[in-house]
């Protein structure tokens, strides 16, 4: 038989939802980029190196602004809510969902969210250019109040050779494509 590896995420400030919310729901390997593989958890996404299953390379945060309403959480069962992981066709951005009918592209070194917004009333998926810049810092809230935990990317999808994603909500699918700029 093949050898195996073992990848373990340990939270370091351990608590009764530690195990709930360090759950692989989603993993993927990263195209062009052979050694690495990315994981998402209820929070964040996590970066690993298969040369090394000691500690994940990096952690990107992605739902830490629900992280103070964990109890109001498990108790309306969101915190068991799986949210997929994709990579792009590079390797260098990585695709996931949250709440209040967001996708997340986010680029593998940590530093920069763009936020795509499934909306219904639009006849497109409508492009909220909201970036997140981390740089260390976490931000409580990516949008205006309290996340709807209603309105929430579980499924997702990039393309296998161009810039084009899709994110599904309920019964229906919202496609974002960039748009390629033509040379005169």
């Amino acid at each position: 038989a093949p050898p195996s590896s073992r990848y373990t995420s340990i939270r370091q400030n351990k608590h009764f939802f530690s195990e709930i919310i360090s759950s692989i729901s989603s993993a993927t390997f990263l195209p062009e980029k052979e050694d690495y593989f990315c994981t998402r958890d209820y929070l964040s996404l996590k970066l690993w190196d298969i040369r090394n299953n000691a500690k994940y390379v990096k952690s990107i945060q992605i739902c830490d602004y629900v992280e103070k309403k964990l109890c109001d959480l498990y108790e309306n069962e969101s915190v068991f809510d799986k949210f997929e992981v994709n990579a792009s066709p590079c390797g260098n951005y990585l695709l996931t969902g949250s709440y209040n009918n967001n996708g997340h592209v986010i680029d593998i070194e940590g530093t920069s969210n763009s936020t795509v917004e499934a909306v219904f009333g639009n006849k497109r998926g409508k492009v909220s250019c909201k970036n997140r810049q981390y740089n260390g810092k976490k931000l409580h809230s990516l949008g205006d109040g309290a996340p709807d935990l209603k309105k929430k990317i579980l499924l997702n999808a990039w393309h296998p050779s161009e810039n084009i994603i899709a994110v599904a909500n309920h019964n229906c699918i919202f496609v974002f494509n960039q748009e390629k700029k033509i040379k005169h």
